[in-house]
């Protein structure tokens, strides 16, 4: 399983944005599609005014982190491939929220993604430039 199928199983993960020196985080229901990934959220959300203003984003979960930028791709309706996925994986989240006049799709163009990983008794800090598609690894500890 390569990367980003690894990452795809992830069904939910914790964003971070910022503003004007204020970072905030929370969890977003997500699906990975080629290199990106999307979710829904409200355009009243803090986390939707911190993206119009910095597109820049982190997101983690389990052994990844990941850094992107994020813009709004309109509303599921105008996205219904993505829509249709999206409701596989997430149909309460979709049922409660996506069809309300305030919801919005953002997308997350990833530009980096690093992983933990453990092999031979050692722990490895692997980072995926998929920009400049360069990967870097750096032992950090033995076990």
């Amino acid at each position: 399983m390569n990367l980003l199928e690894q990452i795809s199983q992830c069904k939910d993960m914790v964003i971070a944005t910022s503003l004007n020196d204020c970072v905030t985080a929370r969890s977003v229901s997500t699906i990975v599609v080629d290199d990106k990934i999307y979710f829904q959220t409200s355009n009243k959300m803090e986390k939707y005014r911190q993206i119009a203003g910095n597109p820049r984003v982190a997101l983690t979960k389990g052994f990844f982190q990941i850094q992107g930028n994020a813009k709004c791709i309109g509303t599921w309706s105008d996205n219904p491939k993505l829509c249709n996925k999206y409701k596989q994986l997430h149909s309460k989240s979709y049922e409660a929220y996506g069809e309300l006049d305030e919801e919005v799709v953002i997308e997350v163009s990833i530009k980096e993604i690093k992983s933990w990983q453990y092999r031979d008794d050692k722990v490895y800090i692997v980072t995926h430039n998929l920009v400049d598609n360069i990967i870097d690894e750096q032992l950090q500890s033995k076990m």
